[in-house]
């Protein structure tokens, strides 16, 4: 052989070896934008701004089923403050979800700032998630794994001022009824 043919050789071994390489990435790309993934976190409720939900949610790409979770310490069921609230013993962080479509959440009321701090005393507790791809043509079934953790002190001075509509349109029809107390007591 030349130096021509070896060197083409070489070029073309080195081309083939890019392609192979393209491919996988590419694949292993497509298969992480196409997998569910779901995550477990705490957030204030939209309408009473003194609770804290828990919220379940698959932010993927693809359904999840066999949906559990495991937890490194005990959560309440309801904690707020002045109470001695029992431990969780249902809801979906206990009995699992069997399908969590895209975009899809579960969300919980588990309690108040105050409740929740004296419940998990500074604490962080870590969700351990498990659950398969719904739709999946793979052969092998493999489990997926995601570690999400719960902690409630970067909810401390978080305005939690009731802002509502809902809470206003009370507020007005309170005054309403005061008025209309007030002219039947007049006459």
């Amino acid at each position: 052989m030349d130096s021509i043919q070896t060197g083409g050789l070489i070029v073309n071994l080195l081309m083939m070896l890019v392609a192979i390489i393209s491919s996988f990435i590419s694949y292993l790309i497509y298969k992480d934008n196409s997998s569910p993934d779901i995550i477990v976190y705490l957030e204030q409720d939209k309408d009473a701004k003194t609770v804290i939900n828990l919220v379940i949610k698959n932010i993927g790409k693809s359904p999840a089923k066999d949906v559990k979770f495991s937890t490194d310490k005990k959560l309440p069921q309801r904690a707020y403050a002045g109470e001695l609230p029992p431990e969780m013993t249902e809801g979906a962080l206990i009995t699992g979800i069997p399908f969590l479509a895209p975009g899809a959440s579960r969300v919980s009321m588990l309690g108040n700032y105050q409740g929740l701090k004296d419940w998990l005393k500074g604490e962080v507790v870590s969700v351990k998630t498990t659950f398969y791809k719904a739709n999946s043509r793979s052969f092998r079934k493999s489990a997926i794994v995601n570690t999400s953790y719960l902690e409630v002190h970067s909810f401390a001075r978080n305005s939690a001022g009731d802002n509502s509509s809902g809470s206003k349109i009370v507020s007005e029809l309170k005054n309403i009824n005061k008025s209309i107390t007030k002219i039947t007591k007049q006459t």
